[in-house]
């Protein structure tokens, strides 16, 4: 089976997530870049980056290729902002169309408002058939579990 892991982010969690289960399931990356990097920090983020979320709004990509074909199954990951998936993540979902291959989902949030993100990307990605749900590892009384979360996740999308 051939996988693809498709994943925005901004300050560096999403990112260490998608390697590591692109390294476990020998699985292809695709980080989407915005070609305006919302701020890492500050109030640009929350205000312009919140509200873009909460909107379901996108914002311009970089261009990427990407053959849905050569795909049996795509991992989407996600930081969660304002309840939401993040603008590049948005446009990501509106410029492929066809999401019948994105299974699973992982998302990242500080505040603990992951399950109102899933239920969002629930809504959008109707074949969706598993998720995980982790924490900003700048909180480490809420991330100490993020390992065992994200290796239970790995294997359940390794028995698809």
């Amino acid at each position: 089976m051939k996988t693809l892991v498709v994943y925005y982010s901004n300050a560096g969690n999403t990112d260490a997530a998608a390697q590591i289960i692109a390294k476990e399931l020998s699985a292809d990356l695709l980080r989407l870049i915005p070609e305006k990097e919302i701020a890492k920090e500050g109030f640009q983020r929350f205000f312009l980056g919140g509200m873009k979320s909460t909107f379901g709004w996108g914002t311009k990509l970089k261009k990427y290729d990407l053959k849905m074909t050569e795909y049996d199954q795509i991992i989407l990951g996600t930081p969660v902002w304002a309840s939401s998936p993040c603008p590049a993540v948005n446009r990501f979902l509106k410029e492929i169309h066809d999401t019948s291959k994105i299974t699973s989902v992982f998302t990242f949030s500080t505040s603990g408002d992951n399950e109102k993100c899933i239920k969002k990307l629930e809504r959008r990605i109707p074949g969706l058939i598993r998720h995980v749900s982790l924490y900003d590892r700048k909180f480490p009384e809420h991330a100490g579990d993020n390992d065992s979360k994200l290796k239970g996740f790995i294997e359940k999308c390794r028995i698809a």
